[in-house]
């Protein structure tokens, strides 16, 4: 179990039972769980007495409470100070990176710090007396701060005014807000996650007051660090752009002089990555540029398939576009069967899937109901830059298309002057994949291009998309 950090903790009380005020005939309070009533205790002073779940009040507590170097503690306050009017205290605890997770779920490492301010064998439940319920709301976000993630799951660790301890979670909805109705009051770990992305906060509950953590410096946001992602450079997209307007941070791995220089891709940083699983498996999610490397190296290196099969299998998870489809040809052969055969070519070929005309406006529809009540529409249109581009005829088992569209594709066919050039075909643009194994991360698949799509909707589809990794 993680070391808490220890604080002076002194408590001296004596209780005395009563009952009188807890029967209502007897001109008592109503017993409503969570409600703290006053109570007699002996010469002539008050105590308070909590209903419990069951529905009956507990005994009468008559307690003096001191404290040092922490302040006092009653009336819904912490055991280390006011938690203040207007909502709790809270403070992110650490962030937690799965990669170096240890056995309670905490990242330990460089720039994460892990504490506790409730001192050695106090649980939250002890951070309030009397205990007492409230409530809280609050929105989760990105480490920009002004992107709000949806389907986030919440999950807090309390200890029930009856002593009861359990986790109760929920998810944001389509704004990245969620609630909790009842609370009980103290300090409660909650851990945020979303696909890859998870961090651990310490939340404070104040008894009979909503704690509101959705304004400026209370919201919950994922730090930077959330996840270890690797980004490799390609000729004609820029996914990092995405990361950044989130604000995560990320390696780089840029080779453009390089392939460009044919210098030998095994002193290539980032192919060297990819090629020892070792170094791979250090991060958690891989983003591929669209570029010409991806078919090349494929075909020269198989064992960076084996290894990126073995990174998915093992909870990592992919994104690629366009021209990168050849690492998922080659490490997942049947998750996507792409236009025109489903072999991974050794060069240029009419048998590659490249068939996809460029410089067109693609009229697409959502198919995944998350994400049209998301962006607030089934429509849309996707930009196509320079082509040739991709095309997929049908998904593989295990695959979910989450938009599809009406593109322009090369006229294979075409045996004369008066044939077209071109001929419509509706298929995904838009697809995941998740291997049948237990724990597997997922693999996402654009046929287009992620910086070219600017506008506002756009930015939303793709940033749903980052967050499903």
């Amino acid at each position: 179990m993680r070391q808490q950090r220890k604080s002076n903790w002194m408590m001296a009380a004596a209780v005395l039972t009563v009952s009188a005020c807890s029967d209502p005939q007897a001109g008592g309070a109503t017993c409503v769980p969570g409600r703290v009533e006053s109570c007699p205790c002996g010469g002539g002073t008050s105590g308070t007495q909590t209903c419990g779940s069951s529905g009956t009040f507990g005994t009468c507590s008559c307690t003096n409470v001191q404290t040092t170097d922490t302040g006092s503690v009653g009336d819904g306050a912490t055991a280390h100070g006011s938690a203040g009017d207007a909502g709790a205290e809270t403070g992110q605890v650490a962030d937690i990176d799965a990669a170096t997770a240890d056995a309670d779920g905490l990242a330990s490492g460089d720039g994460v710090q892990v504490s506790s301010d409730l001192p050695d064998g106090a649980d939250a439940s002890q951070a309030c007396q009397p205990c007492g319920y409230g409530s809280l709301k609050g929105l989760i976000c990105a480490p920009s701060e002004q992107i709000y993630v949806n389907g986030a799951t919440v999950t807090l660790t309390v200890t029930d005014c009856d002593g009861t301890a359990k986790q109760i979670s929920t998810t944001t909805d389509q704004n990245g807000a969620y609630t909790f109705d009842k609370l009980p009051c103290g300090k409660h770990e909650a851990l945020v996650s979303k696909g890859a992305f998870k961090a651990t906060y310490w939340i404070n509950i104040k008894a009979g007051q909503q704690t509101d953590l959705s304004g400026i410096g209370t919201k919950l946001c994922f730090a930077a660090n959330a996840a270890k992602i690797a980004v490799f450079w390609g000729q004609w997209d820029h996914q990092h752009k995405l990361l950044d307007q989130l604000g995560f941070k990320y390696k780089y791995f840029q080779f453009e002089y390089e392939y460009f220089k044919d210098v030998d891709p095994k002193t290539i940083e980032g192919v060297q990555v990819l090629l020892d699983y070792a170094k791979l498996k250090q991060y958690q999610v891989l983003f591929f540029n669209c570029g010409s490397a991806a078919q090349k190296w494929a075909n020269a290196y198989p064992e960076i398939a084996k290894n990126l099969k073995d990174f998915v299998h093992n909870g990592g998870s992919i994104y690629a576009s366009d021209l990168s489809w050849a690492w998922i040809e080659a490490a997942f052969p049947d998750a996507i069967d792409f236009y025109g055969g489903k072999d991974l070519p050794a060069g240029p070929s009419n048998d590659g899937p490249n068939v996809v005309v460029g410089n067109q406006s693609v009229p697409a529809t959502i198919k995944d109901n998350a994400l049209a009540t998301l962006v607030g529409t089934t429509t849309f249109t996707a930009k196509y830059g320079p082509g040739p581009l991709i095309a997929i005829q049908a998904p593989g088992d295990g695959t979910t298309v989450h938009v599809t569209g009406l593109t322009k594709i090369e006229n294979k066919a075409k045996k004369g002057p008066f044939d077209p050039d071109t001929v419509p075909h509706v298929g995904p643009v838009v697809v995941s994949h998740q291997p049948p194994v237990l724990g597997a991360g997922r693999v996402i698949y654009t046929t287009f291009h992620n910086d070219e799509q600017a506008d506002q909707l756009m930015t939303k589809v793709l940033n749903y998309l980052v967050f499903l990794l």
